[in-house]
């Protein structure tokens, strides 16, 4: 720290420490070795330049947040209060409302709430449980959006994918993805002497502790590098040209798994083939060849007996434009959800479930 401090005053700059009992604005952190725990450490205030510095374990850093054990819990945590915050706000004049187009609902998520949630989301370490509460957030807010419950998911057996493709929006998987490996690119097209570009290429020279390792920013990768269908060992070839790169990223089918890595021409040219060719069905062998022939019965004849007239089925009530909530009196006989959906709504109409029989005098 002392070291720190001289490198400082050279060239003319000064770093805040606490005097007379004041809080300082420099903080320090202790990073605690693998299978150490953090209050083996010594973390006393240390006494610099005639003042005090404190330890801290989290600390923001250009709006990330920067903890001692290097998870990004925390982190993940304050993405979702700033962005359910913002979701509130909006949520009762405009994202909410029906008169607002599921388009525009679309973008204004896609612009300031998404935007908030996966604030520094290219860096992150996530496992599979902070992912899901990134996706439990991303579909309340859809449902929010919809005017639609879970009560109405689970009666009617709405899937969250068909709510994405009413509001034209994406998977959280592929925001998360498409950002991820754009930041990919952009490192690796860096000059090497820069320090994130000697970073992206580097390991540590040291054996490994016993056990499977921490999820860090390399599993990340690889994984939604095999999720877009890319080769690991040469995606680089790819990412060295910019536009197509992010024309690649950009593709809204980039979560679909794909059963082959998408090929590459040549390995000098980095020209990559966007859109890949079923290959052609084999032809049928002798032994799956069909009959020359095949012999058709004569028709019998036709009874005389008259066929009944089709049932009559009552007209169906337009489709309502927004779900509506749940009537107070329920029907016994509930229709089904296939019936629900083929009337181009999810919820049944109030004025059907209240009508009752006519009683003839």
């Amino acid at each position: 720290m002392e070291l720190i401090f001289k490198t400082f005053k050279h060239f003319g700059l000064a770093c805040h420490v606490g005097r007379d009992g004041a809080k300082s604005k420099t903080e320090a952190m202790y990073f605690p070795p693998a299978q150490s725990p953090y209050q083996d450490a010594n973390t006393l205030p240390l006494d610099v330049d005639g003042g005090i510095v404190t330890f801290t374990q989290t600390f923001k850093y250009l709006g990330s947040l920067l903890t001692s054990d290097l998870c990004d819990s925390i982190e993940v945590d304050a993405r979702i209060r700033s962005a359910s915050a913002a979701f509130a706000s909006l949520r009762q004049q405009f994202l909410s409302s029906k008169n607002i187009k599921p388009s525009h609902k679309a973008r204004t998520y896609e612009s300031l709430i998404l935007g908030l949630l996966l604030y520094g989301s290219e860096t992150w370490s996530l496992t599979n449980e902070l992912k899901n509460r990134l996706q439990s957030f991303h579909n309340r807010c859809v449902r929010t959006m919809c005017r639609i419950n879970l009560w109405h998911t689970r009666e009617y057996h709405i899937h969250g994918k068909e709510l994405e493709e009413r509001l034209g929006l994406k998977s959280l998987d592929t925001y998360l993805t498409q950002r991820r490996l754009k930041w990919a690119g952009h490192v690796y097209r860096m000059e090497f002497n820069r320090l994130p570009r000697k970073l992206l290429t580097s390991w540590v020279d040291h054996p490994r502790p016993r056990g499977r390792p921490r999820a860090h920013y390399g599993h990340g990768l690889a994984r939604d590098l095999k999720t877009a269908g890319l080769d690991v060992a040469t995606w680089h070839q790819v990412a060295a040209n910019r536009p197509l790169w992010h024309k690649l990223i950009d593709q809204n089918d980039i979560c679909v798994p794909k059963k082959q890595p998408i090929p590459l021409s040549t390995p000098s040219s980095p020209q990559l083939l966007l859109s890949t060719s079923t290959p052609p069905l084999p032809l049928p062998t002798p032994e799956l060849a069909l009959p020359p022939l095949l012999t058709i019965p004569s028709p019998t004849p036709q009874s005389t007996t008259p066929t009944p007239p089709p049932p009559h089925n009552p007209p169906v009530s337009p489709p309502h434009p927004f779900p509506c909530p749940p009537p107070a009196h329920r029907c016994s006989a509930r229709p089904s959800a296939a019936r629900a959906r083929q009337a181009g709504h999810y919820c049944i109409m109030a004025d059907q479930l209240r009508r009752k029989p006519k009683t003839v005098a």
